[in-house]
């Protein structure tokens, strides 16, 4: 069977979309081979993706995850032929087995979760193909599968699937197509572009032709904004999925990413009945993150967090899961780490409240966890941008105090990679052979954050009173407020959450404390508590 048949031609008479083969040996192959994790030597063989997909849509199962799989695997294998391939499957899928295809109608959040799988997949292959020029009546039958496919999904959805890597992909080729029939410029030296610059484009040679690019037009009225915003944040997204396929290290991924995405979010998303009209994340999402966690391949983690945050840009967990993700995976990923919480920080103070709203089915946009780790990034929070708590380099000083401020960092460091006993220990011992009771303190505070790092709190707590009672036994709230500050805030976050009565009453005493001291802090604190 030819490919461009897979979406029409029945299974057999009989049962023409064939049965369910989510159980079968076929998919757990195709499935197997989906599944296998990036890396340097390889990964997903799209080519085995594309031979497994088209076996079951002939032979056992109309299924609209597996013509997601063989749609991508096309992208990777025959590039833009591959794309107007995997268009057609989609459109005669969708028209000729919508009400028969797997998975069942009923459960449409799994027929959902397949585009989106769809979606997001092809927008990373995409980023890794140029559009070129075609001939008109391939460019016409693109087009015509593409907005069947828009026509389509608007009518079977109630929840739209946004479908803009694909359109933009469409016009890019329908760009490059218009441009190939323009007559030559009459010379080949670089040609300036009226009133506007082109991105990625410096100035060619005389004797070249100017090199394409995207055309940021001059802004000379507010229509102007939204049109320039748009090119950018494609731009942003498109570095941001490059770099996810290249340098998983590199911060500018995670900056430009949440920008592209976040920034033309002014207000709180609309509620009905107490919750957000938003759809909540897929469940097999939610617990393949989990299982990635829980088996530490935290490399597959970061990748597939990020993924996810690209379709569900208010689930506020994903960022979380991507810092601590980022953090285990050692020193050249801190910067990387601090991009995420930093981001995510910027988010929140535009949108306060964000993180006490919950999807359509009830589910928080961020769960217990994330509303800590929430609370440690904000500025001014017990913790800095990199998840701990706040150094003692915030307390000012220089030469001994410096090299303490230098070294906890370091252990800092190990603790955020699980090696919190080893950062506990070697702390333990500076404490001891201290030369000076502030650097006892300072010491002290370092293994306090070394504590919380861990998730230790409870551990922490003997030692928060033992900072408490150097704070009240020296008087630093009058003689060292910086340093005293730096202990309340980290009392205030070792407390806050703790379900016991006791805790709860001295996170609002220490909360007064800090009041007092600086209370553009408290104000920032309550209103997270909140």
């Amino acid at each position: 069977m030819e490919l461009t048949e897979l979406g029409k031609q029945p299974i057999r008479p009989d049962q023409p979309a064939g049965v369910d083969a989510r159980y079968g040996p076929a998919f757990e192959k195709l499935q197997a081979e989906v599944d296998k994790p990036l890396s340097a030597s390889g990964g997903v063989d799209w080519a085995k993706v594309g031979k497994f997909s088209t076996e079951i849509l002939a032979q056992e199962s109309k299924d609209l995850l597996v013509a997601s799989y063989i749609a991508v695997s096309l992208l990777y294998t025959k590039k833009i032929d591959g794309f107007a391939i995997g268009l057609k499957i989609y459109r005669d899928l969708l028209e000729t087995y919508w009400e028969t295809l797997f998975p069942a109608k009923a459960r449409m959040r799994g027929r959902i979760a397949s585009i989106e799988f769809w979606v997001e997949k092809s927008e990373i292959a995409l980023s890794g193909i140029e559009p070129k020029a075609l001939p008109q009546e391939k460019m016409a039958a693109i087009r015509g599968d593409f907005d069947k496919i828009e026509e389509l999904l608007g009518a079977y959805l109630e929840e739209g699937v946004s479908l803009r890597p694909l359109i933009e992909f469409v016009r890019k080729l329908e760009s490059a197509s218009k441009e190939s029939g323009k007559p030559a410029p009459p010379s080949q030296a670089a040609q300036p572009v009226p009133g506007g610059v082109v991105l990625g484009q410096t100035a060619p040679a005389p004797s070249s032709p100017p090199p394409s690019g995207t055309v940021l037009p001059n802004i000379v009225s507010k229509a102007d904004v939204p049109r320039v915003l748009s090119v950018l944040t494609q731009k942003a997204r498109e570095i941001s999925i490059f770099l996810r396929k290249e340098d998983l290290s590199n911060p500018l991924l995670y900056r430009l990413g949440r920008w592209a995405l976040w920034v033309n979010v002014a207000a709180l998303p609309p509620l009905e009945n107490d919750r957000a009209m938003v759809p909540p994340p897929d469940p097999e999402i939610v617990g393949a993150l989990e299982s990635l966690k829980d088996a530490g391949n935290y490399m597959q983690l970061v990748l597939e967090a990020e993924a996810a945050f690209g379709s569900s840009i208010y689930w506020l967990d994903v960022n979380r899961i991507s810092a601590q993700a980022l953090g285990f995976l050692g020193a050249p990923f801190q910067k990387a780490v601090e991009a995420v919480s930093q981001e995510t920080a910027s988010f929140l103070q535009r949108l306060p409240g964000l993180e006490a709203m919950s999807f359509s089915d009830g589910r928080p946009f961020a769960d217990s966890e994330t509303r800590r780790w929430l609370k440690e990034i904000a500025p001014g929070g017990g913790v800095d941008a990199t998840g701990t708590s706040a150094g003692p380099g915030d307390a000012g000083g220089g030469g001994i105090e410096s090299g303490i401020r230098e070294e906890i960092g370091n252990l800092l460091s190990q603790a955020r990679q699980g090696k919190t006993v080893e950062a506990v220990e070697a702390i333990q011992k500076r404490i001891h052979s201290a030369a000076s009771g502030k650097e006892r303190i300072l010491w002290r505070i370092g293994l306090v954050q070394a504590l919380l790092a861990g998730r230790q709190s409870g551990v922490a707590l003997p030692h928060v009173d033992r900072l408490m009672a150097d704070v009240d036994t020296h008087a630093l709230e009058e003689y060292d407020p910086e340093i005293a500050l730096q202990i309340l805030k980290i009392a205030w976050s070792a407390t806050e959450g703790r379900e016991d009565a006791e805790s709860g009453a001295k996170n609002a005493r220490i909360a007064g404390r800090i009041s007092r001291i600086d209370p553009v802090s408290a104000l920032r604190m309550g209103k997270r508590k909140k």
